[in-house]
């Protein structure tokens, strides 16, 4: 059997997150943070500007973006602001592509860093997702996990 590196668990709610579990947007903030070459993101919803300013802090840093984004039929009020700033930047940084999905109803929440820590769970990027809601989650370093995912994101792209 094949060992994998790390694995952690990660929620939201206060009665989930201690014990040994870990708070999904100190993972997504430290996973951004630390990507060395590329970012590949899927995104639902997203209304919290405090992410959406580290994946724009790491496009000026030059690491390769990748967001599939369901939408953009479902996006309303600040989620819309933030799809357009991603829009916007898409026709300045080279290495953001967006990848809206409109035929396919995209509801997977991953993230994945330098192809090899995977992030996937059930908040969405709002703030409902993640400081009220009990969301649960799997952190994996594994560069055959997150190749695996990876294959399947680009299917939707098809």
């Amino acid at each position: 059997m094949r060992e994998i590196k790390d694995i952690k668990l990660v929620a939201t709610g206060l009665g989930w997150v201690g014990k040994g579990i870990h708070l999904f947007s100190s993972v997504i903030t430290e996973m951004i943070e630390n990507a060395k070459i590329k970012l590949v993101v899927t995104i639902y919803m997203i209304n919290n500007w405090d992410i959406a300013k580290e994946l724009i802090n790491a496009l000026e840093e030059g690491i390769k973006t990748d967001i599939y984004i369901y939408g953009p039929m479902n996006l309303k009020d600040f989620s819309k602001v933030i799809f357009d700033k991603f829009i916007d930047l898409e026709k300045i940084h080279k290495h953001l592509n967006l990848h809206i999905i409109e035929d396919k109803m995209l509801h997977a929440k991953i993230l994945i860093a330098d192809d090899s820590k995977t992030l996937v769970g059930s908040a969405n990027l709002t703030l409902s997702g993640m400081e009220k809601n009990y969301e649960l989650g799997i952190f994996v370093e594994d560069i055959k996990i997150s190749q695996q995912i990876l294959t399947i994101l680009e299917e939707l792209d098809k």
